[in-house]
């Protein structure tokens, strides 16, 4: 092999060590970048999967509440799909044949008020007298509008006809939407009037005409002026409004005030506690009146 022939293989030789230096530095590169970005994701995901741990007890920190003397967590939804506000009168009396078999659930304490109220109405009715109730409160909001819609609602379910209830406060506020959403997890259908929130018509019944329920005063002319009991259903009431005028009978029949759970994640329960709780105690008035 001659000298030039020598020198070309060494250089070939040489251009092909080079060459692979090239190749393998390469690779290197590429998987260097590779296992920086997989260390990268490894850390996003990682934060990622952190954020939904955290999210999620914070979520259920917020709609969790301990059950009643079990020590438990249960969830409580929160208000009703629209869809499923529009009612039937079967709906609602299905929910008052509830309410009927829970009159042991009443202390005997406020069975003797009841009573009083259902002795009121029945003398009326023996005496051929037109019946008439006004339920007063503070802000004819919450407990009076439920006082009003169940005695009416429970007056139709035992068929008394010759009964008219009303509502007032002593301040006017607003039919409070809550009222509205329970009522209507209750079977009703609850309708606001001309776009106005603050009035609702309240379908009960299939051949009654609605309640048409909104904040008024307990002397507003809707209301009666005479001859109508007065029934009491918050302590602000009855110690402020010491005479009704025009009312021939009073009788306190307190509620506690949902209100005090209002924005809280046990709202709904609170509101349909006491919905109930109206229900079965006009339920159990109209049971002894007639």
């Amino acid at each position: 092999m001659t000298r030039k022939k020598v020198e070309n293989c060494e250089a070939l030789v040489n251009l092909q060590s080079l060459l692979e230096q090239i190749r393998y530095s390469g690779v290197f590169r590429i998987q260097a970048r590779l296992c920086a970005k997989s260390k990268l994701m490894r850390t996003i995901a990682f934060g990622l999967f952190l954020f939904l741990l955290i999210g999620l007890g914070s979520s259920q920190a917020q709609t969790v509440r301990p059950a009643r003397g079990q020590g438990k967590d249960v969830l409580y939804p929160r208000g009703i799909p629209e869809k499923q506000a529009h009612i039937t009168r079967q709906q609602v009396t299905s929910y008052l044949d509830d309410r009927l078999m829970e009159f042991d659930q009443i202390d005997s304490e406020r069975k003797n008020a009841l009573l009083q109220l259902s002795a009121y109405i029945r003398d009326k009715r023996l005496k051929k007298e037109p019946v008439q109730l006004t339920f007063i409160c503070t802000g004819n909001s919450r407990r009076s509008q439920l006082g009003q819609i169940w005695a009416t609602t429970a007056a139709a379910y035992f068929n008394i006809d010759d009964i008219t209830v009303y509502s007032g406060g002593t301040i006017v506020t607003a039919f409070n939407r809550r009222i509205a959403r329970s009522l209507m997890r209750s079977g009703f259908m609850a309708e606001t009037i001309a776009g106005n929130n603050a009035d609702y018509r309240v379908h009960y019944s299939e051949v009654r005409p609605p309640l048409v329920c909104f904040s008024k005063k307990y002397d507003d002319p809707e209301n009666p002026t005479s001859k109508f009991g007065a029934v009491m259903v918050c302590a602000d009431a009855d110690e402020h409004c010491p005479v009704v005028p025009g009312a021939e009978f009073r009788v306190a029949i307190p509620y506690d005030d949902p209100r005090l759970s209002d924005h809280s994640d046990w709202e709904d329960e609170t509101y349909d506690d006491r919905n109930a709780q109206i229900a079965r105690e006009m339920l159990f008035v109209m049971s002894n009146a007639r």
